[in-house]
């Protein structure tokens, strides 16, 4: 059974059916498509990644990220756990000395049991605009013994720029991996369970607040309430397509000519099975065709479907193209949180390589007041971007750093639906409470679209040199995610004419507000 998943994706799947082309006899293609993924989006394949990694074998993937400076998300991963995953590095592992030196280069990662192993891309993916094809080969002579892993990204071989080893317990820094970066001990190759998972791992569900007004009594419903309750932080967002699971491990001849190749056909030699996600004409019937090793897999909501991509895989960057569809799912319509026709810059936009709004804090924006003096935004009217209740109130001034204002820690976030919450960090002080008019405002105070839940405040000292609003999105994890706002306006800057946007991401250096009242 096929539905269109709103205006994002095409042709997706509902909850358990099949996208793709099963086991099938040659024919000419038809349509190239690929896997978007966003928020929640998952496919499941029927590869056991327990039986698979008993002996040796090559993953090969294309892929393009909608956002190239983000948190790490897990292209392949599996789903019971988060011992696999080939994808997307956090991308603030390599930051250091401060914002000045953070370069423009994407972070890939390989993961391995505890094994955790960082490349950086040679290019900034975030305007090269390109897919990236990675293949991980695991030599694995004997049963039960050591692995060597080697990775090459668009064919070419590459060393780890960094390996550690996965602490068991989360509040334990990370230790460097001891001898060879690329040797995975057979013990922890043993560790990896359940079946091969594309768009991010399937790591056991949390616990999750629900709002007792959410509407959960039919079967989509429940599906997206366990999304929600698993965790976000590993999501890849973006397009996948030619996932290629290989007998043995590949020789860098074989990974160059596969990463060369315009599409996976499902007849290259070796090949276990793939998925390739186009749709094909029918077979001529003949049997001398030979038989395509190709699988199909199962969508787990309606977050993830196909989409059209170009045969030459140009540039799926931009928003009119495939990735550009791939929308947050918001089941609220957000707004800029501002009074009616004040005009706000966007001093740092989301994902952004050289501010603090990327890796896990990628999806966040800092707004000051438009052609003002810094000093006038502290206490602003900030307002809640739709209708929900208090997640988390902490506007007491008390900070354990003496060298940032007291407003700097001061937080209000709160849930719009049970699987999307905004954040506003420093806040001013009191500034909540005074507005709901109680000393100790409850976690779960209620509040409509457009009502006013705190003031801007300040972050640094000396008082009014660093006033601005920091805000975030989040679902069920500590990473941010993506957010769209509606009905909204931006000005050009060449003639000063604003212009409607029924719903887009305000970006650095834009002057934006909400439509005065008419």
């Amino acid at each position: 059974m096929r539905t269109t998943v709103g205006r994002a994706l095409v042709a997706a799947c509902v909850c358990g059916a099949a996208v793709g082309a099963g086991v099938a006899p040659a024919h000419a293609e038809t349509v190239n498509r690929a896997l978007g993924t966003r928020l929640g989006g998952a496919a499941l394949t029927g590869v056991d990644l327990e039986k698979v990694l008993a002996t040796s074998h090559t993953f090969t993937v294309r892929f393009a990220p909608k956002y190239p400076f983000m948190h790490a998300g897990a292209v392949l991963g599996a789903k019971g756990g988060d011992t696999f995953q080939i994808g997307v590095g956090e991308f603030r592992t390599f930051q250091s000395g401060g914002f000045g030196s953070w370069t423009p280069r994407g972070v890939l990662q390989v993961r391995l049991g505890d094994r955790l192993m960082l490349f950086r891309l040679a290019d900034d993916p975030g305007t090269s605009h390109r897919w990236v094809h990675l293949a991980v080969s695991i030599a694995r002579p004997t049963p039960g013994g050591d692995g060597d892993v080697r990775t090459y990204i668009d064919g070419k071989a590459v060393l780890p720029d960094r390996c550690v080893v996965v602490p068991a317990n989360p509040g334990t820094p990370p230790s460097s991996c001891p001898g060879a970066a690329t040797v995975v001990p057979g013990a922890q190759l043993d560790r990896v369970k359940g079946v091969l998972m594309l768009g991010r791992h399937g790591a056991a569900a949390q616990p999750v607040k629900v709002r007792p007004d959410t509407a959960d009594d039919d079967a989509e419903a429940r599906r997206e309430l366990y999304l929600a309750a698993a965790p976000t932080d590993d999501q890849f967002y973006g397009l996948i397509d030619d996932v290629g699971v290989f007998r043995g491990a590949l020789t860098p001849k074989t990974i160059s000519a596969r990463a060369a190749a315009r599409r996976l056909t499902g007849l290259e030699p070796n090949l276990r099975i793939g998925y390739n996600f186009d749709v094909e004409a029918k077979s001529t019937g003949r049997r001398t065709e030979p038989r395509r090793r190709l699988g199909s897999v199962k969508v787990t909501s309606k977050r993830a479907g196909l989409l059209a991509v170009s045969r030459l895989r140009s540039p799926a960057w931009r928003n009119d193209g495939p990735i550009g569809r791939l929308r947050p799912p918001h089941s609220q319509r957000w707004i800029l949180p501002f009074d009616r026709g004040q005009e706000w810059l966007v001093l740092w936009g989301n994902n952004t390589y050289n501010s603090s709004h990327n890796g896990y804090a990628s999806f966040s924006w800092d707004f000051v007041l438009a052609d003002e003096p810094n000093a006038k935004t502290c206490g602003q009217r900030l307002r809640a971007v739709a209708p929900g209740a208090a997640h988390a109130i902490d506007d007491d001034g008390v900070s354990d750093r003496a060298d940032l204002h007291q407003d700097a820690t001061n937080i209000f976030q709160g849930w719009v639906t049970y699987q999307e919450r905004f954040g506003f960090l420093h806040i001013q002080t009191n500034s909540v409470r005074e507005l709901f008019s109680t000393a100790t405002p409850p976690p779960a105070i209620p509040f409509q679209r457009g009502q006013v839940v705190a003031r801007a405040g300040n972050r640094n000292l000396p008082p009014g040199t660093n006033c601005h609003l920091h805000m975030s999105s989040f679902a069920n994890g500590e990473s941010t995610t993506p957010a769209e706002f509606s009905n909204y306006e931006v000005k050009n800057r060449g003639n000063g004419v604003w212009e409607f946007y029924s719903y887009g991401v305000p970006s650095t250096g834009q002057i934006v507000r909400n439509p005065p009242a008419s």
